[in-house]
Formats: structure tokens, C-alpha cells, sequence
């Protein structure tokens, strides 16, 4: 028991630290679980369509964490050294970087689902051997979450940058608190309460 009386402190600030990333995680794969639990209760090709454009976007998305981890230490190199200007400046150039994956991200899915032609753009999305009756509840779930893959990296930035400061707690709730807001606007909107349309 000695070995371990020397690190004790330590134990404990791994601890602190690292709960509210654990948390933190758990939330990302809740925002998905939550979706298919309440779209499969309105309606079982519902919960097909989202299941499917989820699993596509699950490449991009994790593509684009992990790209996000390498923020992480460099910002606890400096911040270690109580050098603001350059932990600032990763900051900056991270929010950059990652806006610009965003992009390519959101370009990349888009080409991939999509072919132009002189007259028009069709999806593709027919060609990857879903039923025909998915493809309408399919396509827009898709727009949708096209729309999010910059904001998804955005918000890595930021993750990383507060957990490489040691500020792990903010994410954490900032991740609770969207969870909450997700599963609270897919009640409203997918069973259309307070007045508006099932979507």
C-alpha cells in the first residue's frame, strides 16, 4: 500500500480530470442513441433512414475527432509553461484548421452522395442498396447532418483547447446541457407537440 501512498495526489487529479471527459464521451454516443429511441418509437423506416445516415456520418465525425486530439497536448505544453500568447495562438489556428476539415468533410460526404450533371444534381444515395421507400426519409437527414459537420468540428476545437487547460468540466456540460436540448426538441419535432407538424 506504500507504493501507491506517494501518488496519491495524483490519482486524484486524473480522476478530477479525467470523469468529465469520460462523461463528455458518453454524451457524443447518447445524442445517436437518443435519436433512434425516439424516432423508433414514431415509426419503424424512420428509425431505419436516421440509423443509416448516422452510421455514414460516424466516418467523418470520428475522422474529424481524432484529427482534433493532436490540439489537446500541445495546448498542455504551453498552458504547462503559463505561455498564454502561444496557447492562444493554438487556439486560433485550431478553430482555422478545423473549419477548413469541416469543409472538406462536408465536401467530401457531399461528392460522395451526389452526382452533377449538366442539368441537375441527384443523390446517389439510391445506389448503396436501400429500399426505395427509405430514400425520401433519408435524404433530408442527410442534408441535415451535412449541415452540421462544420459546427461538429468547431466544437472540437473548443473541447480540446478547455481539456488541454484542464478545464474538463466545461465540455462536460456543455455536452449534458445539448443533450438535453436534443432530446427535448425531438420530442417537439418528431411528435409534433405545442402546435407544430410531426417531422
Amino acid at each position: 500500500m506504500s507504493y501507491f501512498t506517494p501518488y496519491k495526489e495524483h490519482y486524484k487529479a486524473l480522476i478530477r480530470l479525467g470523469i468529465p471527459i469520460v462523461i463528455g464521451q458518453i454524451g457524443i454516443v447518447v445524442v445517436g442513441l437518443a435519436d433512434n429511441m425516439m424516432v423508433g418509437q414514431y415509426a419503424t423506416l424512420d428509425l431505419a433512414a436516421a440509423s443509416f445516415v448516422n452510421s455514414a456520418f460516424n466516418i467523418p465525425i470520428l475522422f474529424g475527432l481524432g484529427f482534433s486530439y493532436g490540439l489537446t497536448p500541445l495546448v498542455g505544453q504551453f498552458f504547462g509553461r503559463h505561455d498564454k500568447y502561444h496557447v492562444g495562438q493554438l487556439l486560433r489556428n485550431s478553430l482555422l484548421v478545423n473549419l477548413f476539415i469541416g469543409l472538406l468533410l462536408t465536401l467530401a460526404m457531399t461528392l460522395s452522395m451526389m452526382t452533377m450533371t449538366a442539368f441537375a444534381v441527384w443523390f446517389n444515395i439510391d445506389r448503396l442498396g436501400q429500399p426505395e421507400e427509405l430514400l425520401p426519409l433519408i435524404r433530408p437527414y442527410f442534408l441535415l447532418q451535412l449541415a452540421s459537420l462544420v459546427f461538429v468540428m468547431l466544437f472540437n476545437s473548443f473541447k480540446q483547447f478547455a481539456d488541454g487547460i484542464t478545464d474538463t468540466k466545461t465540455p462536460m456540460y456543455i455536452m449534458i446541457s445539448a443533450n438535453l436540448v436534443n432530446i427535448a426538441g425531438n420530442y417537439i419535432l418528431i411528435y409534433g407537440k405545442f402546435g407544430l407538424p410531426a417531422l
